[in-house]
């Protein structure tokens, strides 16, 4: 399948092959792996795509040589040669690019949306990136995180950071310029300068907004207050009620739009200690005396 680059990001590996080589970047390949193209012709074989498709991918694909017994059961990751775009494989600073029947087949290739822009479609991988290290964490409502590196894909986990709940996040980087670059992906962190503060011994102040949170009660004793309409944040709100209260994507969104703002969603109603407070700016964790009291000014 032949594929004309659209649009090409810089990752900080392409500035250290080019810089420095790489053993599995044999010239002439060519790098780029970070990309959003245009199908412009296909295989006979192929099926699943087609002339005009636009498409990205992630960097690595499977190896059908010593690690097809991996890929055929969808373990391609633990295949022992790990192949990749713009190493093994010819990448995407081109003109136009040649995916192989390996690549086509068994490659991480995905449909862009029509209203997703080529510029920022380009960078699906790196915060594909960013959303791994983030579940490889266990990230969850109420956890506190420490960013160190605010480059793009540090900017990125400082952002998605709030989808997945994080109360205290703490952000450190050596560059004062890049830090107050990063200011504006999470403007209630603790940004930490380590050029001029100690990242391990600083002083840190919680927003008034943040309480103390409360060891995780039995999902059916947490109730969800909703202090406005949620409004555009919908999508971010079932996702923060799928993981602390057990509910589906689904189920989460029916019930936001059964219940106006101020309503209690869910759980036993007794002994219910641990709310979740629910605004269309964020999603914030707070510990209150009783149902009565919401405990967020509202």
């Amino acid at each position: 399948m032949i594929v004309e680059p659209q649009s090409v990001s810089v990752c900080g590996s392409d500035v250290r092959i080019f810089r420095y080589g790489n053993k599995r970047v044999v010239p002439p390949t060519v790098i780029g792996h970070e990309f959003a193209g245009r199908v412009v012709k296909v295989g006979k074989k192929v099926k699943n795509w087609k002339m005009g498709d636009r498409i990205t991918m992630g960097a690595d694909v499977p190896d059908m040589g010593t690690g097809r017994e991996y890929t055929l059961k969808g373990m391609g990751n633990l295949t022992p040669e790990n192949l990749a775009i713009g190493y093994q494989l010819d990448g995407a600073f081109q003109q136009k690019m040649v995916l192989d029947e390996n690549s086509v087949k068994y490659g991480p290739i995905v449909r862009i949306p029509d209203h997703l822009p080529d510029d920022d479609a380009c960078i699906t991988e790196p915060l594909a990136c960013a959303i791994h290290g983030l579940e490889m964490a266990r990230m969850g409502l109420g956890k506190s995180i420490a960013v160190i590196g605010l480059g793009p894909i540090g900017c990125m986990v400082l952002e998605l950071s709030r989808y997945y709940g994080a109360s205290r996040v703490f952000a450190i980087q050596r560059s004062k310029k890049r830090l107050e670059m990063a200011r504006q992906f999470r403007t209630d962190a603790r940004f930490i300068a380590a050029s001029e503060e100690d990242p391990i011994r600083f002083e840190f102040e919680p927003p008034p907004a943040y309480r103390a949170v409360p060891p995780p009660l039995p999902h059916n004793s947490i109730k969800v207050f909703i202090c406005e309409p949620p409004g555009d944040d919908l999508d971010r709100v079932a996702l923060a009620l799928e993981r602390v209260c057990d509910f589906g994507r689904g189920q989460a969104a029916a019930l936001l739009d059964d219940f106006p703002a101020g309503a209690l969603v869910g759980g036993s109603g007794q002994g219910v200690s641990d709310i979740l407070c629910i605004t269309s700016a964020c999603v914030v964790p707070y510990q209150c005396c009783d149902t009565t009291d919401m405990g967020c000014g509202h």
